[in-house]
């Protein structure tokens, strides 16, 4: 018999996890050789080392967190196609291809029997992809080749909901994995404030990247928004431990996470964030949390602080002002006025003009075919979903989320004092709620095409709530099979406090 003593976390581990400074070490001296190499050749055959490293390591939350940084950006460095290994002779291939690869070979060898409770779904799910791929390619091979690469560069990161919950399957190596998280949407915070502040991105300093340039606010609101991944894992994360029982981060810090995320946001004045993140925080308050005078308190007291800490700076206070009167924008819409007083054209041009197309195969959609692919517009999510996968396809993403809910649903209400994680389970579709809004009014998230940017949070938040699924529904009432109080003796007596034993 194995018994396996739970140590309590530091309280500097409650807030900066373990490999953080080999991390913030490894990604500094990535961006140097990605950006200010001039050998093509060299730069490549680093990355392609990190990946062989990558390969020999068991540090599965570790290399997650770097991916996560190469695909969402750090600092406004790297972010929406990673890297791109331009040594070989494909187009536009993804460093996070090779780590893909890997992520799959690994589970091939240690022949992983995780249990994934909505696998039978994933199944049905990828035959469909398959089928749309048939429907696409039945229509005709267009004469270049491109539409095949991009068929299999927008279906290949999907390979993630299979393999992750099966290579990452311990509650542990997540919790460590949004611990970087947390500190990276503080830095993506910080970069916002930044680049208001200086007027550009911090790339924009050596003149390389993505370096955003901030228009004259007193004439224009300016739209960036660092680390939408990060960000939206990191939300989550961040409302699932507030609503946990169990003290694994610093409760203070997860509210100044959440803060730093809705402050990104804010003054990004992107509305579909704006409202859905807020759609989630509401929920949360009113059927998680529940709404008390002290809670809803301090954690104003505390954004509070920071708001008037942050809007001393001039620049800063009119992009909020100018965030504020576009948010304010979106009451024309309930008035009637679909284009929220000029500024938007998603509901009477954009939309309209996806589905004219979708309306001429409105069953099963394009697939991947050379007209989705002239048609498809990320900014009308829920029409582009029907234009390639038509009401079918539509129809069993509803089902495979429902199911998805549902089963966590049920797992909450299982009776038994030791379910530390009761009400955090519903944090999963109070999350989504919000996400979907994003996906719906601001860019799409969800389909059966994605890019490793959406990918990689969808992945985590399928794949964690699969292991949660299979380490709370096996246990009776969910409690641990032995739970011994040792003492353990002081100086000068002996301390009752107790520590979990789990056989």
């Amino acid at each position: 018999m194995i018994m396996k003593v739970e140590k309590p976390k530091s309280e500097i581990r409650k807030i900066i996890p373990d490999g953080t400074g080999k991390l913030a070490g490894l990604t500094l001296l990535s961006i140097g050789i990605n950006y200010f190499v001039p050998q093509v050749l060299i730069r490549d055959l680093w990355f392609i080392a990190l990946m062989i490293v990558y390969f020999r390591s068991r540090d599965e939350a570790f290399w997650l967190a770097f991916m996560l940084i190469l695909n969402d950006g750090f600092a406004g460095f790297f972010g929406i196609r990673g890297v791109q290994i331009s040594s070989l002779p494909i187009p536009e291939f993804e460093l996070t291809h090779i780590y893909l690869m890997a992520v799959i070979i690994k589970v091939i060898r240690t022949r992983s029997k995780t249990f994934v409770f909505y696998d039978t779904w994933l199944k049905v799910l990828g035959l469909y992809i398959l089928f749309l791929i048939y429907i696409g390619f039945s229509m005709g091979m267009p004469e270049e080749y491109s539409i095949v690469l991009r068929t299999v560069r927008s279906t290949f990161p999907l390979l993630l909901f299979y393999f992750l919950p099966r290579l990452i399957n311990k509650q542990s190596e997540y919790e460590r994995f949004f611990g970087f998280v947390f500190l990276l949407v503080i830095s993506a915070f910080i970069t916002q404030m930044f680049s208001i502040v200086t007027g550009f991105s911090p790339p924009a300093l050596f003149g390389v990247g993505q370096a955003y340039e901030v228009e004259d606010l007193t004439k224009e609101t300016w739209r960036g928004l660092f680390n939408i991944a990060a960000n939206i894992t990191g939300f989550f994360a961040a409302l699932f431990y507030l609503a946990s029982r169990k003290d694994i981060f610093n409760r203070t810090y997860l509210q100044l996470v959440l803060i730093a995320i809705y402050g990104t946001a804010f003054f990004s004045a992107t509305r579909g964030w704006i409202m859905g993140l807020g759609i989630s925080l509401m929920l949360f308050f009113v059927f998680i949390q529940k709404v008390s005078i002290r809670k809803v308190a301090g954690f104003g007291i505390i954004a509070f602080i920071a708001l008037q800490i942050i809007i001393l700076h001039p620049r800063i206070r009119l992009q909020m002002g100018n965030s504020i009167m576009r948010t304010l924008t979106l009451r024309s819409v309930f008035e009637g006025d679909l284009t929220a007083g000029g500024t938007s054209s998603r509901a009477d041009i954009q939309a309209p003009k996806v589905m004219k197309v979708w309306a001429q195969k409105p069953v099963f959609g394009w697939g991947f075919s050379d007209t989705y692919f002239q048609n498809y517009n990320i900014h009308v999510g829920n029409q582009t979903i029907l234009l390639h996968s038509g009401i079918v396809g539509a129809i069993l993403l509803i089902f495979f989320f429902i199911y998805f809910f549902r089963k966590l649903y049920l797992l909450a209400l299982k009776p038994g004092p030791y379910n530390y994680f009761k009400m955090s389970l519903l944090i999963f579709p109070v999350t989504f709620a919000g996400w979907f809004f994003i996906h719906s009014s601001s860019g799409q998230q969800f389909g059966y095409t994605t890019s490793y940017i959406y990918a990689l949070p969808q992945a985590v938040f399928l794949s964690f709530g699969a292991i949660l699924y299979k380490d709370i529904a096996n246990r009776p009432c969910n409690k641990p099979s032995v739970i011994n109080k040792i003492k353990t003796p002081l100086k000068g007596g002996v301390s009752t406090e107790p520590r979990n034993i789990i056989v």
